[in-house]
């Protein structure tokens, strides 16, 4: 129905979207494996920063420890009061230099480093 018939008829017009059962299987774009594709909540990005990467990594391998593994393995523990004791917890994180309010500070100096000394809670 709806077209004619015979010699010297148009050919009938074909529906401009055919039935999903009809059509040809659809090309699945293969997406490009992403580290936080499983993670919804997550964004990383994997662009490498040269300029702030090099601030951050170090030379040489700090005097107490011996190899890489053992250096990056002290750092991964947690700073905060969940997973440390107290007084370990206020020796991480106290400030390297102390002062009281409107104490004038001097210039730092060219010479070697005194090791810190204890912090007075």
């Amino acid at each position: 129905w709806g077209s004619w018939a015979g010699v010297g008829a148009p050919p009938p017009k074909m529906p401009k979207k055919l039935p999903k059962r009809l059509r040809a299987p659809e090309k699945k774009l293969e997406k490009r494996k992403r580290r936080d594709e499983k993670r919804p909540k997550l964004i990383l990005n994997e662009k490498r920063q040269k300029k702030t990467a090099n601030k951050f990594q170090i030379a040489q391998i700090p005097y107490p420890y011996t190899s890489r593994e053992e250096y990056e393995r002290s750092m991964t523990g947690g700073l905060g009061k969940e997973w440390n004791v107290t007084k370990s917890h206020k020796n991480l994180t106290r400030p390297e230099i102390m002062t009281r309010m409107g104490k004038m500070i001097q210039p730092i100096s060219k010479k070697a480093k005194a090791p810190r000394p204890a912090a007075k809670f």
